[in-house]
C-alpha cells in the first residue's frame, strides 16, 4: 500500500464513512473472507479513493435497469484490510469500528484448520492450498536428496 497524506486519508475514510462497509463473504465451500467495499457512480471519485490506498480493485457493473454504471472498490485481502482500517481508524465513526473490529475478530477466530498461511481456500484433504502442498513437496525433494 502506499503511504498517504493524512489529509487523503481523511477524505478516503469520510468517503468510506457514506458510501462504504466493511463485510464478511462466505463462499460456498470456502473459509470466510473479510471484504471492504465502496460503491458509487462516480468513476473518478472511486479511482481517486484506489489511487491514494494503492491496494484492493476496482470493478464497473453495468446493470439493465440503470443508465449508469456502477464503480465499486473492494479489497479482500486480510493484511489489505487491517492496513486499510489502520489508516482510516482516526477518522471512522462508531458504527464503522464497531463493524471493522467485528469482521477481523471473526476472521481470526475463525477455525485456523480451514486457514492457511495464504488465506487460499483449501483444496486438499489435509487443508491446504496449492501454495502450502507445493511448499511441502519442494522441501520433501530437498531433504530426500
Amino acid at each position: 500500500m502506499n503511504v498517504p497524506t493524512p489529509s487523503d486519508l481523511a477524505w478516503c475514510a469520510g468517503l468510506f464513512e457514506g458510501e462504504g462497509c466493511f463485510t464478511i463473504r462466505r463462499p460456498k465451500g470456502h473459509p470466510m473472507r473479510p471484504a471492504a467495499e465502496l460503491s458509487m457512480n462516480d468513476s473518478d471519485v472511486v479511482e481517486r479513493f484506489h489511487t491514494i490506498l494503492g491496494a484492493g480493485a476496482v470493478y464497473v457493473h453495468h446493470r439493465p435497469d440503470k443508465p449508469h454504471p456502477v464503480y465499486r472498490w473492494q479489497i479482500q485481502r486480510f493484511e489489505h484490510l487491517q492496513a486499510f482500517v489502520a489508516f482510516v481508524w482516526p477518522w471512522l465513526g462508531q458504527r464503522r469500528r464497531a463493524r471493522a473490529r467485528e469482521v477481523l475478530a471473526a476472521i481470526q477466530e475463525q477455525p485456523r484448520r480451514r486457514f492457511c498461511p495464504h488465506f487460499e481456500p483449501p483444496r486438499y484433504k489435509n487443508g491446504s492450498c496449492r501454495i502450502c502442498s507445493h511448499n511441502r513437496y519442494v522441501e520433501s525433494r530437498v531433504s530426500a536428496s
